[in-house]
């Protein structure tokens, strides 16, 4: 018999550190596109798929956020506060590095003037509150094909913490106790889907944008909530893959755009449980550097663009920003591991160690 998705949550019995980084990588090779050649340049796949290397990427996160996210929010339903801590020191640590590292680097390397100081800070200041950032900095980067874009991988960060805000809360309303509350939360969630799509053409600031611009990525974390709750009658087999895409296939031939873009987003989730979690485990990695390439990427491939200009008067095609900048990006996210994430991941909140050494006196006497 097939394995099934449930024989694997909980256990360490899969390739998501892998995947994850991985799919930081393929957002660094995805933007070299629109990096080198302009932002209206299209990525790999995406002539092809409707979504360029890169998007899909982030469709994996947010997929296998709706998956973990899911499971941690039940796990720690009575305690919320611990779910909570526990997802902010994941983002907002390195989060607030980066934004205080960002103003220095730009001085540094002259893509910012000194005049610009006031404007940078706001910047910086937005970003540290995660729901409301800004993508451009007027004068930034301004020799570049894609010139003001400091950073377009921090978007899907608010969203992130949006989809971590609604678990937890479900978690703690007693959604996730009941069956029929929990599919009542995934009707909601896909509402708001809808609702988002409705709008999307008429939102263009304030709440509603941000609500119509996580319309696609709120969708991969809700098939990733709902698999975690199907995850009984999930099945892992390579021949229910190739049936995904071709039906994916099927669709980018004879349906229309956005039936055809949800097509794809389930095949890719699909695949991503295939590699996730079919075969022989590889277990977790000793340094996690998803995190810090995925915020780290887009600036240092800007740096380094505008670095390549300064040396021969043109901006380096796709293939090569992408070989120049991923070992002082590695570097980077390597040293916001070992300085920043991980000693943030061993925080802990006042009274965990003394409900840790109860828990232990209990099962003893027990």
């Amino acid at each position: 018999m097939a394995a099934t998705l449930a024989d694997h949550l909980g256990t360490r019995e899969n390739r998501i550190d892998q995947i994850r980084l991985a799919a930081a990588v393929a957002v660094v090779f995805g933007h070299s596109w629109h990096l080198s050649l302009g932002p209206d340049a299209a990525a790999p796949l995406e002539p092809v798929l409707g979504l360029g290397v890169h998007e899909l990427a982030v469709h994996v996160f947010f997929f296998l956020s709706g998956l973990l996210i899911t499971q941690s929010a039940k796990r720690h339903a009575d305690r919320p506060a611990r779910f909570a801590f526990a997802r902010f020191k994941r983002i907002f640590p390195a989060l607030v590095a980066h934004a205080l590292i960002l103003p220095v680097a730009l001085l540094a390397f002259g893509v910012v003037g000194f005049d610009q100081l006031g404007g940078l800070c706001v910047y910086s200041a937005r970003l540290m509150t995660i729901l409301f950032v800004e993508f451009t900095l007027p004068g930034a980067f301004a020799g570049n094909p894609f010139p003001e874009a400091i950073n377009g991988s921090i978007w899907s960060l608010r969203h992130e913490v949006i989809v971590y805000a609604l678990a937890g809360g479900a978690a703690v309303l007693g959604v996730f106790k009941s069956g029929l509350r929990a599919a009542a939360f995934l009707g909601a969630m896909l509402a708001w889907i809808i609702t988002a799509h409705m709008i999307a053409d008429q939102a263009h600031s304030g709440l509603a944008f941000i609500v119509a611009e996580g319309r696609w990525v709120m969708t991969s974390f809700l098939i990733g909530a709902a698999s975690h709750f199907l995850a009984r009658w999930i099945r892992l087999r390579l021949d229910l893959l190739a049936a995904f895409w071709s039906v994916a296939a099927a669709g980018l031939l004879f349906a229309p755009p956005m039936f055809a873009t949800h097509l794809v987003l389930a095949a890719i989730c699909y695949t991503t449980l295939i590699a996730a979690f079919l075969g022989r485990p590889a277990g977790g990695m000793s340094s996690d550097i998803s995190y810090g390439v995925y915020i780290y990427g887009w600036p240092v491939q800007q740096l380094v663009v505008t670095g390549w200009i300064a040396l021969t008067g043109t901006a380096p095609d796709p293939i090569t920003l992408f070989a120049a900048a991923i070992a002082p990006l590695a570097a980077i996210a390597s040293l916001s591991w070992r300085l920043i994430e991980r000693p943030a991941l061993h925080l802990t909140l006042p009274g965990h160690h003394r409900d840790k050494r109860r828990k232990r006196q209990s099962a003893t006497q027990i």
